[in-house]
């Protein structure tokens, strides 16, 4: 049964979603469980993470009694004054504010804070039957279905070979109405640990929402995910009060705050 597995595995998903979010600040996994404020400069910081349009060239990790500040090393001159920041308990917009300044972001560049999540497990009795998995002669509902979505995605250069790879791995489960997929997952890129650590993507066309299609499908592949023994991640930001709740009501607890700038 998926809920026995989750449940015998649930230090196991704590552990490796610790290891990957080490890896992106560069550090040891046990900084993670260190209290206090800490800062390292990481050359990660000055390149492009696979699955990410810009570099994160600072990205800041906050959870619990402990949080890690992986910078670039332009940034080094200020790095004390970064840490006095973070190391004063407050509102964290308030802080992101206080960085934007502190390190002369200039507009247009993306200073943002997310949400990420550790999943603990599947909620009981979680009903997934009307999640169908596409294939790929089901590509033609998944363009209509993405270009309905994202008109301006220029999706005949890229999305049927996107396509193609992740349902031919089975990861993608849709729910159809009114004779159109109405509500689709697909699987964005990681950057690190793409073996064994994988993150659920979800649409649902604007006006099929509010109706469980998005916690069916995306609970059709989580499931699948278990049975592989894969670890679920999930993200979202601050402001995303729905996926927030979506994550949770399907088995997520929050795990950490997450600050970066990009350039």
């Amino acid at each position: 049964m998926v809920d026995e597995l989750d449940t015998n595995r649930m230090p196991h998903y704590l552990s490796i979603t610790k290891r990957y979010y080490a890896e992106w600040l560069d550090v040891d996994p046990a900084a993670l469980d260190s209290p206090g404020v800490f800062a390292v400069p990481s050359p990660r910081r000055e390149e492009r993470q696979a699955g990410y349009p810009r570099a994160s060239e600072l990205y800041c990790f906050i959870s619990g009694a402990t949080t890690v500040i992986s910078y670039h090393r332009r940034f080094q001159d200020r790095i004390g004054n970064l840490v006095q920041l973070f190391a004063h308990d407050g509102d964290l917009e308030q802080t992101k504010a206080g960085l934007a300044e502190l390190l002369d972001v200039a507009p247009g560049r993306a200073c943002t804070h997310a949400y990420k999540y550790r999943f603990v497990r599947l909620p009981d009795g979680l009903d997934t039957t009307l999640a169908r998995q596409l294939i790929r002669d089901d590509y033609a509902d998944f363009l209509a279905f993405h270009t309905a979505q994202y008109p301006d995605a220029h999706q005949e250069s890229w999305l049927q070979a996107y396509f193609n790879e992740i349902a031919d791995k089975g990861y993608v489960y849709g729910i159809y109405a009114d004779g159109r997929l109405v509500s689709a997952t697909d699987v964005p890129d990681l950057p690190y640990m793409a073996d064994v650590v994988v993150e659920p993507g979800i649409n649902t066309l604007p006006g099929y929402r509010r109706r469980g299609y998005a916690r069916t499908v995306v609970g059709a592949l989580l499931k699948q995910w278990l049975r592989e023994g894969k670890v679920p991640l999930w993200s979202c930001s601050a402001s995303n009060v729905g996926s927030q709740r979506l994550a949770e009501s399907l088995g997520y607890a929050k795990l950490a705050d997450v600050i970066t700038i990009s350039q």
